[in-house]
C-alpha cells in the first residue's frame, strides 16, 4: 500500500496515529478540502459576516477521553461533553 484515502470524516482525527503505525512511506489523501470546495460550489460561500460554527461532541464512554482527542475537537470548534 503506497496511498491511503481518508474516506471518512473521523479519519483525519486519527491521522497522527495512523502515520505512526505505518511501516513504510505512505501518501495520505484527505478528501475533506475537495468535499468542502464542492459544497461551496453547490451551496455558495458563507456570508463574510458569518460567525464561526461551534458545536458540542457528546460521548457516552465510561472512561475519560484522551486529551489529544479533546484538543483535536476543540481545534475544529467542538466542545466536549463526556458522561465518564
Amino acid at each position: 500500500t503506497d496511498t491511503i484515502v481518508l474516506a471518512c470524516t473521523h479519519y483525519p482525527l486519527l491521522i497522527n496515529r495512523m502515520q505512526a503505525l505505518a511501516r513504510w512511506p505512505v501518501h495520505w489523501i484527505d478528501p475533506a478540502p475537495a468535499i468542502a470546495h464542492r459544497v461551496v460550489q453547490l451551496a455558495g460561500a458563507a456570508p463574510l459576516s458569518a460567525s464561526p460554527v461551534t458545536g458540542q461532541a457528546q460521548f457516552t464512554a465510561l472512561r475519560p477521553l484522551p486529551p489529544a482527542l479533546v484538543q483535536a475537537l476543540a481545534a475544529r470548534g467542538l466542545s466536549v461533553r463526556s458522561h465518564a
